[in-house]
């Protein structure tokens, strides 16, 4: 039933290369196109890297993160591996 209606709307069932050429009739703006070569520079810095300071303390609290969980993960498989003493 709801993809009925989700289908049957006009909005939705436009393709995505529509709606950004709506949106975005003479170009995209300039400020945007500046990211863009900001980010498409060839310049050896990482793409996760390239925002600054902001992206540098995410992408170290993402590592943070999967090592804690990684590590978190192998103890418990350990603590399970191992029989309990009786």
């Amino acid at each position: 039933m709801w993809s009925t209606l989700i289908l049957r709307h006009p909005v939705l069932r436009r393709k995505t290369s529509e709606l950004l050429v709506r949106s975005y009739g003479d170009g995209p703006p300039p400020k945007l196109l500046r990211k863009y070569e900001h980010f498409q520079k060839d310049n050896g810095i990482p793409v996760y890297i390239k925002g600054g300071v902001g992206d540098k303390i995410l992408f170290g609290l993402t590592l943070a993160g999967i090592a804690v969980g990684l590590t978190d993960g192998l103890y418990t498989l350990f603590q399970m591996a191992r029989p309990k003493k009786k």
